[in-house]
């Protein structure tokens, strides 16, 4: 069942580096707790149009929502440079050694709605929404097509645009290489029919500078890629097999010895052999008797190992998140309270494993695993945290590390500084 936080942060201690005014606190007789300190805050994207949902009714500029973070360090000493992905349709890199500045940012389409750094080959991998013109048969920018005189897209050719989903990597050895496109064929210049919202790599033994990709989204089918080297003009990605069998868009994905475990909105969650193809297991949405699957969307899946086990962790919209064996047998089901929208699971400073849980309502809620004791809720309300909307992904850095990117476009800086077993005796 839900329970109360076990510890409150203490806010000049959490939020004295965003908030001017406030001064770390160093009282060592606080009795609230110092184990989180947030670094940095700042706007990820730009202000684009949009019909509020965040107490509006009208369309008003709002910050693009963060739809995505990965961090990439070049060496294993070298400071960690985050790239952040939106829905204004850029990606951008952040320098975390020069206050998490801006240090490039590349224009792709609609949306970027997911993207990863591949840390074996050093590829970024980005996907984004476009349109597809059925007249032409090219991809096309909407938000050029308001253009006049040469080269504009016609009122007919409008009508006929198609929201597409689009792939393309980055060698970042080498940036300034023109990116990889995936494309379905010669004659669907794109990777996917529809949007595509998560993303996964595994190496390819027989190409270790170019990783297999994984790719799915509202298009339910699981698309796999492989770089063809012999294609021509050049080498390119193609899809080598299609996995069928949600009926809903596919939110998540993740690999656990071998198999492919992926989440959907129709609260099933399946089990495949990607080598193979084939669906080897179903948790069916649900309660049963042998505790079902989720009862709404799922929306994030992690694996976590924590006491010489590895699990599956699920979380849901049915405000539930659930941890799985190996066998896809329930071990846990734990209510918070909200819908939770992504995970990831970080160590504290004494070891301890700790489960980061982004809420719909913009905050993160820490968990320690595999107990799912409740041991903080972080919030704008009482000390700081994302505003109106979403947590919409958490990336784990370096050194205790982790980063958390929202609906209010806003991308948060995070480190655990404490031990949380400490604290609670």
């Amino acid at each position: 069942m839900n329970s109360q936080p076990k510890l409150r942060p203490c806010k000049n201690f959490t939020a004295c580096g965003v908030h001017t005014g406030l001064q770390d606190c160093s009282n060592p007789s606080c009795k609230f707790a110092h184990i989180v300190k947030c670094h940095k805050s700042y706007a990820g994207s730009t202000k684009i149009e949009a019909l509020s949902n965040r107490g509006g009714y009208n369309n008003q500029q709002l910050q693009a929502p963060v739809a995505g973070l990965a961090t990439w360090m070049q060496t294993p000493t070298s400071a960690p440079q985050i790239f952040s992905g939106s829905h204004d349709g850029f990606w951008r890199l952040w320098d975390s050694s020069n206050n998490f500045s801006k240090s490039f940012e590349n224009a792709c389409g609609i949306k970027v709605t997911h993207l990863l750094v591949d840390s074996v080959s050093q590829k970024l991998v980005v996907a984004f929404e476009s349109a597809f013109n059925g007249t032409s048969g090219l991809i096309v920018n909407p938000k050029d097509t308001a253009q006049t005189g040469a080269g504009a897209v016609s009122k007919e050719e409008k009508a006929n645009l198609h929201t597409v989903g689009l792939i393309q990597s980055w060698d970042l050895n080498q940036p300034q290489a023109p990116p990889t496109n995936y494309h379905l064929s010669q004659f669907a210049p794109y990777a996917s029919h529809k949007p595509i919202t998560c993303l996964l790599t595994i190496p390819d033994a027989a190409n270790p500078t170019h990783p297999i990709v994984i790719a799915s989204g509202e298009e339910p089918a699981i698309r796999v890629w492989k770089m063809n080297p012999t294609a021509t003009p050049q080498p390119a990605y193609a899809p080598v097999s299609t996995m069928f069998g949600h009926v809903r868009p596919v939110t998540t994905m993740l690999t656990l010895d071998g198999l492919l475990w992926s989440g959907s909105i129709d609260g099933n969650l399946r089990i495949w052999d990607p080598t193979a193809g084939e669906c080897k297991h179903v948790v069916l949405a649900g309660k049963s008797a042998t505790g079902g699957g989720h009862t709404g969307p799922i929306t994030d899946s992690i694996v976590v190992e924590a006491e010489g086990s590895k699990f599956v962790v699920t979380a849901s919209l049915d405000a539930t998140v659930r941890a799985w064996d190996m066998s896809a047998n329930l071990m846990k089901d734990e209510a918070m309270g909200q819908g939770v929208v992504c995970l990831n699971s970080i160590d504290d400073t004494g070891g301890n494993k700790l489960l980061l849980c982004g809420l719909e309502k913009g905050n993160v809620m820490i968990r320690h695993f595999p107990s799912f004791m409740n041991l903080m809720v972080l919030s704008s309300q009482y000390s700081c945290g994302h505003d109106g909307g979403a947590v919409r992904c958490i990336e784990i850095g370096p050194n205790n590390c982790f980063f958390t990117g929202g609906e209010d476009g806003k991308v948060m800086v995070w480190q655990i500084v404490g031990d949380a077993a400490k604290m609670m005796t």
